[in-house]
């Protein structure tokens, strides 16, 4: 995404991550299959830089900060807005949306190897109260094969 964002917004310009790149070959074929350019003014940088824009404040996206940090940091950069956040922010945004949600969930909650917070301390005071019974949420692992099967399941989010 960084490098995407990048090439949009600083058309011809490095990427700061040389590991990362396009060989000329497929420049051509990109810059083909869009009409001849990739810029800023281009339909598809433009959408691309008013989506970023017309966000909130944060981007979530299915990463690994172990290995795509310093991408992630970047694309923070690009963007000015932050992508990356403490384990507890994450769990308090995720609490706040699922209460507000107003729907039946199970989460399951890991917590790193030596780690032995309990879940009722890694949550919000009073959570577990406020949601009630429409909450189950487990620490470690879900029986998935059970959960998934079962007709009344709606939706699944991971990672």
């Amino acid at each position: 995404m960084s490098f995407s964002l990048h090439s949009t917004k600083h058309l011809g310009a490095a990427y700061p991550f040389q590991e990362i790149f396009l060989q000329d070959f497929w420049w051509l074929k990109l810059r083909g299959n869009l009409g001849g350019s990739l810029d800023k003014n281009d339909d598809v940088g433009e959408a691309l830089i008013k989506s970023f824009k017309d966000s909130s404040d944060i981007i979530l996206m299915k990463t690994f900060e172990e290995i795509e940090a310093k991408y992630m940091n970047y694309l923070s950069i690009l963007t000015k807005k932050k992508t990356e956040h403490e384990a507890k922010d994450e769990m308090e945004e995720i609490t706040h949306g699922l209460e507000l949600s107003k729907i039946n969930f199970i989460w399951v909650v890991r917590f790193p190897k030596g780690n032995i917070t309990k879940v009722e301390e890694a949550l919000p005071l009073g959570f577990l109260n406020r949601v009630g019974e429409r909450i189950m949420v487990m620490e470690g692992c879900a029986p998935n094969k059970r959960v998934l099967g079962n007709a009344r399941i709606g939706g699944f989010m991971s990672h």
